[in-house]
């Protein structure tokens, strides 16, 4: 237990240190940023166009006949549609921040137009691992609402178990050019070998952004008490504002970590301000270094 929680620690100190990161590189926001508006734009015009078309009409007089059954193969195909652009999008930023994260670890600048100019070149694997995921997400689905309890349960641990496997992915596109599945396949070989390190890493950024969304609550808890009357518009856009804030900080950090952690267990050296972590990364990934 004492070895489990140490370890905890050290991803929790990673975890600082790539907020530290975004601290003296601000402009990397920039990228979960462009993919949030986007993906919400997307799902406005995909409503609309699907709120103006007799499709709709049609999908509505359905429900009321309860005979919705009838157009499961439109509903498919509309949910995979958004699945496919959502993830195009979502990898293309994704892609474009590891570009910049992995050239900032190198000593060397990264400015926005480099990072989407590297996502850029690589757009034809991003679409293709876009389109996988996608496949993946929409059979999941299929067999979520389609089962009982147990098989929502194995649906949504195997959604899991893919997210995982996954986690490199991004990086071994950007940096290889590898095709979809041979990306995929070093991403699990790397995460097979010590994939406790991705999850508490990823617990170490639920910890923290939970603890900033937590004093950020407070602290418009506070202001409320004494402006809710007076100024309530104001108000709401504060704490809106600050979640997203939040939000789109933590992201940057996990798109920056991952970069760290992808960048030492392939055989890189860390950049001098993460050098203490040295001996924790070699623990990490003592058992093998892949190749490149």
């Amino acid at each position: 237990m004492a070895v489990f929680f140490e370890k905890l620690n050290r991803a929790y100190e990673l975890s600082k240190a790539c907020y530290r990161i975004v601290f003296y590189h601000k402009h990397l926001i920039w990228f979960p940023l462009l993919s949030s508006i986007s993906c919400v734009l997307i799902l406005i015009s995909m409503g609309f166009w699907v709120f103006t078309t007799p499709f709709f009409d049609q999908i509505v007089h359905e429900i009321k006949s309860r005979s919705l059954q009838d157009h499961q193969a439109e509903f498919y195909t509309l949910t995979f549609i958004f699945y496919l652009v959502n993830y195009f999008v979502i990898f293309f930023f994704n892609s474009a921040l590891m570009a910049c994260t992995l050239r900032i670890l190198n000593g060397q600048e990264a400015s926005v137009s480099f990072g989407i100019s590297m996502a850029t070149k690589r757009i034809t694997q991003i679409f293709a691992w876009a389109l996988v995921s996608a496949t993946i997400g929409l059979v999941l689905k299929v067999i979520s609402d389609k089962s009982n309890l147990i098989g929502k349960i194995i649906s949504a641990l195997l959604g899991g178990a893919w997210t995982v496997l996954s986690y490199f992915v991004v990086p071994y596109i950007i940096v290889q050019g590898a095709s979809p599945w041979s990306a995929f396949s070093k991403s699990s070989k790397l995460i097979y070998q010590k994939w406790g390190d991705a999850l508490r890493a990823e617990f170490s950024f639920l910890i923290l952004s939970g603890a900033a969304m937590f004093c950020w609550f407070i602290f418009l808890s506070f202001c409320a008490f004494f402006f809710a009357q007076t100024h309530p518009i104001l108000l709401a856009v504060m704490g809106i504002t600050g979640f997203i804030v939040i939000h789109l900080i933590t992201s940057t950090a996990e798109g920056i970590f991952r970069g760290v952690l992808f960048n030492y267990a392939t055989g890189r050296e860390l950049p001098i301000g993460l050098q203490m972590y040295t001996e924790d990364f070699q623990n990490h990934f003592q058992s093998k270094r892949l190749e490149d």
